[in-house]
């Protein structure tokens, strides 16, 4: 049995460049508000001298001509379960991992009817054009997950043989452990899994603990972590479309209020509650406009979905006239 790793590098971004195609090939950053103060959640390709964490103002500092956006975290991880949702009706068993990435557990049948490129090019077909996935193919997740982090965009690599070799040439950065004990690492001159590999593992753990284990373990090649299949959440999807494109206010809360009468109706939410909608919206100038409110406490009629809504809409600003609308439970 083979694991294969889909690793889909500056994701956010990719989401972003398809609801604004005028953003090719220019230097973008996309932002993220904390306790901290606003960072850089994702960059652009083009952007040399940014990394992700930084504030926004030393960021802006190396990068002048830079596109500001405000992420829309909601959105990206919507649009990244539809590909892991694609997946999952292609494997049995698919993993969900940080954002852009996923863990494909190829069975032996495929693996010898199909063969590597065979495997390959079906799980290249499951990813939207756009968003350029690297592969990585090899016998557990970790080594999988170097492998394709190494590829080149649409490409895969494939470790062959013992796959402590393989891994001996990486950097430290890609072990999943804490940034503090990242930094000690290499103060002390640990740079590579290699190195960390040759060291005995008592060391790794006495000065690190669990993580320590763990790190020395992954570096060589021992992982002992299963896939943890991915469980898909219903979803319901009700749309409108407008026959002249729509500005005013009072017209999208009227069709957002079909919506909701729609949604409440529906056979498979009669008689549950939510807890949020997410709103979206192709705009006449070609951009895309999605919005999530969460409501306080669950919600199961109209009345109080469309009064906590509408307090929420009323405060922002409509970008463009709407072509349609929809909303997703």
């Amino acid at each position: 049995m083979k694991i294969a790793c889909v690793l889909i590098t500056h994701f956010p971004v990719k989401v972003e460049l398809r609801r604004n195609v005028k953003l090719r090939n220019k230097h973008i950053l996309i932002t993220t508000r904390s306790t901290e103060g606003t960072k850089i959640l994702d960059f652009s390709e083009q952007v040399r001298t940014v990394s992700v964490q930084m504030k926004l103002q030393e960021a802006l500092y190396r990068c002048i001509n830079a596109n500001l956006i405000e992420a829309d975290e909601t959105h990206y991880y919507n649009v990244f379960e539809e590909i892991i949702s694609t997946l999952v009706n292609r494997y049995t068993i698919v993993e969900k991992g940080k954002l852009g990435c996923a863990f494909i557990e190829v069975h032996e049948a495929e693996e010898r009817y199909c063969g590597d490129e065979g495997i390959c090019s079906t799980l290249f077909n499951a990813i939207p054009n756009g968003f350029d996935p690297k592969i990585g193919l090899a016998e557990s997740k970790f080594a999988a997950y170097v492998a394709a982090h190494s590829s080149e965009p649409n490409r895969a690599t494939k470790v062959t043989g013992n796959s402590t070799d393989f891994l001996d040439k990486f950097p430290i950065d890609l072990l999943p452990i804490s940034n503090e004990s990242k930094d000690y690492l290499k103060e002390i001159g640990l740079r590579l899994m290699g190195q960390i590999a040759s060291l005995p593992a008592g060391i790794m753990q006495a000065q690190f603990g669990t993580e320590g284990k763990m790190a020395w373990e992954l570096a060589n090649g021992i992982d002992k972590h299963p896939l943890i299949p991915f469980k898909s959440q219903d979803t319901l999807i009700k749309s409108i479309a407008f026959s002249t494109p729509l500005i005013s206010l009072g017209g999208i809360l009227s069709a957002l209020e079909i919506l909701l009468e729609k949604s409440f109706s529906d056979p498979g939410l009669r008689g549950k509650y939510i807890r949020s909608i997410s709103m979206q919206a192709n705009l006449f100038d070609h951009s895309t406009w999605v919005k999530k409110v969460v409501f306080k406490n669950p919600i199961n009629n109209v009345e109080s979905a469309m009064f906590a809504t509408t307090g929420y809409i009323q405060k922002i600003t409509i970008p463009s006239p709407f072509e349609d609308l929809s909303i997703h439970i």
